[in-house]
């Protein structure tokens, strides 16, 4: 009891993290050895819940590209579904591209000043960016440039600033949503809540035809009911599928 009443002080109250890193190389390998780490979220051998729930949305034969593919774990997590997909992975980490070679998938390291279209000359019919935007200042142009490969749809999952537990944490601790960032205060730099995120995709002439939040390996039943029916306040993060507008 002692335990969890100073974790629910410390999420409400506590300080956002202060921990540098100099560049994505290594980002990315403090954040695979942290406790916090994605890898955490569901235990080991397991996928992740927004693994699962976008890989079933994905037809069968269908091409597809991963934005900031990280480690290359949901790429290698399509490839054992055997739907004859052909897969794709960009990152900004010269070292998680050259991880994506090691298991048979093609890659590119993404340039900042280099459109994403000069990089394959690929057409995807679908684009995934799980957890990128939040990272990105201009986040608007991201999401366009994948439009380059005349996707059907485009799937994002973010964290959802509209999170009880944010609420709570901004009503009564006086301290700002830090939606879970690990090493930095810098780690996040942009933030929308559901409301806010349908606004974007429709100034960015996108729609959305499917959220849902992610169950971050929960089996709790009443915590279950909550995200699946109330996401926009029940769930830490959120999955979205955006498909271009005629």
């Amino acid at each position: 009891m002692k335990s969890l009443l100073k974790r629910l002080y410390r999420s409400i109250c506590g300080p956002m993290p202060l921990s540098e890193f100099k560049d994505y190389n290594e980002y990315w390998e403090k954040r695979q050895t942290s406790n916090d780490s994605p890898a955490a979220e569901a235990p080991q051998d397991t996928p992740l819940h927004r693994f699962v729930s976008i890989a079933d949305q994905i037809p069968e034969g269908s091409s597809v590209l991963d934005v900031g593919c990280g480690d290359g774990g949901f790429l290698r997590y399509l490839k054992k579904q055997d739907k004859n997909l052909s897969l794709f992975g960009m990152d900004i980490s010269s070292e998680a591209v050259a991880n994506l070679s090691q298991h048979g998938i093609d890659g590119a390291a993404i340039h900042l000043d280099t459109p994403l279209r000069d990089l394959t000359e690929r057409d995807f019919d679908y684009v995934v960016m799980m957890e990128v935007i939040e990272h990105v200042h201009e986040a608007e142009s991201l999401v366009l440039d994948t439009l380059a490969f005349s996707p059907k749809g485009i799937f994002i999952t973010i964290p959802n600033a509209g999170y009880f537990m944010h609420r709570v944490r901004l009503m009564f601790g006086g301290r700002f949503p830090v939606t879970f960032v690990l090493l930095h205060m810098k780690e996040h730099i942009r933030f929308w809540t559901v409301k806010d995120f349908f606004q974007w995709s429709e100034h960015l002439n996108l729609k959305v035809t499917h959220y849902e939040g992610q169950q971050k390996g929960t089996k709790n039943p009443l915590r279950l009911f909550m995200i699946r029916h109330f996401p926009s306040l029940s769930a830490a993060q959120l999955i979205y599928l955006l498909e271009p507008k005629a």
